[in-house]
């Protein structure tokens, strides 16, 4: 315990309460983010295929206008979902 912690009017049981549950909360917090982190993949694997169709449709329905170059159909596809996705996940 610091001069600073005396200072500041924690007491030695709080040294020792606080250290264990900071460890308990970066775990909880790491199984959380795990668990988001598998469910993103897992909403990505299931609305890939729909934004792959809507890709194809808007390419079968609008022709190509002039040379601009752009992402292929997958490209597309993978930076929608990315964009949509995410917000499953605010709160």
């Amino acid at each position: 315990m610091t001069a600073a912690d005396l200072g500041s009017g924690k007491t030695e049981k709080d040294a020792d309460i606080v250290p264990s549950l900071n460890t308990q909360d970066c775990h909880t917090h790491a199984r959380i983010r795990a668990r988001e982190a598998q469910e993103f993949r897992l909403m990505f694997i299931a609305t890939f295929p729909l934004f792959l169709a809507a890709g194809l449709v808007k390419r079968a329905v609008s022709p190509r206008r002039g040379d601009a170059r752009r992402k292929s159909v997958f490209a597309e596809a993978r930076a929608a979902a990315n964009t949509c996705i995410p917000f499953a996940f605010m709160r």
